[in-house]
């Protein structure tokens, strides 16, 4: 018996255009992510977990399925862009953290 391997292309970012569902998933992670740091739900106990959660998986160099760096692959995002945004919003003073926020917010991916 012949041993194969199996691989899930749609976990891998590949030469050839991503399917939707790749991207809305990565979207929802990133967006995830963004939310535990932006505008955490206060009223649960582990919000201060989920953030600094949130915070290190900004931070972290790996590229397997489901990190910050894979995310950025398979949505064509620029990863040190996304770092120094968050970066600055977390240094700065209320005011400027709600407009960030409503930036961000108000940003829309557009699936192909």
């Amino acid at each position: 018996m012949k041993r194969a391997i199996l691989t899930d292309e749609s976990l891998y970012p590949q030469a050839r255009a991503r399917d939707r569902n790749s991207k809305n998933l990565a979207l929802a992670i990133l967006i995830q992510a963004f939310r535990d740091v932006v505008s955490p739900v206060r009223s649960s106990r582990e919000w201060r977990f989920w953030e600094q959660d949130a915070l290190q998986w900004f931070a972290a160099l790996d590229d397997h399925p489901g990190s910050f760096q894979w995310i950025c692959g398979i949505l064509d995002l620029n990863s040190s862009e996304l770092r120094r945004w968050l970066d600055s919003y977390r240094h700065s003073g209320t005011g400027r953290r709600r407009k960030m926020a409503r930036k961000l917010i108000r940003f829309r991916f557009r699936g192909e």
